[in-house]
């Protein structure tokens, strides 16, 4: 896991980290132990899937659906379908297939690693979403982008993602 360590120091006060498994490139329990004692916040993730109707219940305008997905290297891997404000964010983690976000209807923004994409092409799935982010791209890897309108590389560290409500 790479970030500057300045943006450690602005996550704001009890905020609810969202975890799609533990691989080292994605989480870190040093860390997330460090910003508890900061700044409070809840923690979520495949170990404790059972709060999420908790957390539901206690925000309004606020749901998470959880959707089990396939990753090669681990067996506790979800992927999140956020609702917030009436938008709908989908954030895949490192699942291998489009299968289970082709199913879902009416998202703004879906968040997916390139090979994700890349299956949903080879199986002619169409994903319903207004934008994509793609991450997990290697850094040297060159992508031909026809869509930046719809989607966006993400390849830059602190790059920062605006969803109006």
């Amino acid at each position: 896991m790479k970030y500057d360590p300045i943006e450690i120091d602005s996550i704001k006060e009890n905020a609810l980290f969202l975890f799609t498994h533990q691989h080292a490139d994605h989480y870190s329990k040093k860390i997330i132990k460090q910003i508890q004692n900061k700044h409070k916040g809840s923690v979520f993730g495949s170990w404790n899937t059972d709060e999420f109707d908790k957390l539901n219940k206690a925000m309004s305008d606020f749901k998470i659906e959880i959707f089990k997905t396939k990753h090669r290297f681990s067996v506790a891997h979800y992927s999140y379908l956020i609702t917030w404000h009436g938008k709908r964010i989908f954030l895949s983690g490192d699942t291998e297939t489009a299968d289970t976000i082709a199913g879902i209807k009416n998202i703004n923004w879906a968040f997916m690693p390139y090979w994700v994409m890349l299956d949903a092409n080879e199986k002619n799935l169409k994903i319903d979403t207004e934008k994509v982010g793609i991450y997990h791209l290697y850094p040297n890897q060159k992508i031909n982008n026809t869509s930046p309108e719809k989607i966006v590389l993400l390849n830059q560290q602190g790059a920062v993602i605006k969803i109006q409500y």
